[in-house]
């Protein structure tokens, strides 16, 4: 019996198709890295260039952290159930602690229409939000609870 190379099963790879919380990823990681080189050249050198592009790096990689979180929190208020308007807007108001949001969770209405499942979803965002995302995001980390 001959197997055809579709019916192999595949290995573990970390080749994949490059997807949209990939962009995040990489942006985030430039940022941060790129600050800190920049840093430490400012250091070394004095050229207060290297300085004032550091601290612009700084926030980009804030930004990506936010809008990865973002996307995702809008794509879970989505999959649930939510169209797409109610998803955005309550993940926003949720994770910017802003209040009512448009569509079904709009100055006019409140956010009773959702699930208890998107509740919880909204809860988690704002106390990312509220706690400061890369504090909270620190601290869900492995590393940095090891010894």
């Amino acid at each position: 019996m001959t197997t055809r190379a579709d019916d192999r099963p595949s290995h573990f790879s970390m080749i994949r198709g490059f997807q949209l919380a990939d962009f995040f990823t990489l942006g985030n990681a430039a940022c941060g890295v790129g600050a800190v080189f920049l840093t430490m050249r400012y250091l070394q050198g004095g050229a207060r260039a290297h300085f004032y592009a550091a601290a612009a790096m700084a926030p980009l990689a804030f930004f990506f952290a936010w809008l990865a979180t973002l996307v995702f929190v809008t794509l879970l208020l989505t999959f649930s159930g939510l169209d797409i308007l109610t998803g955005f807007s309550a993940a926003v108001a949720s994770l910017n602690n802003i209040g009512p949001g448009l569509h079904e969770v709009g100055p006019a209405t409140t956010f009773a229409i959702l699930t208890d499942f998107q509740t919880w979803v909204c809860t988690v965002t704002m106390l990312l939000g509220r706690l400061e995302l890369i504090t909270v995001l620190a601290i869900l980390t492995p590393a940095f609870w090891r010894k």
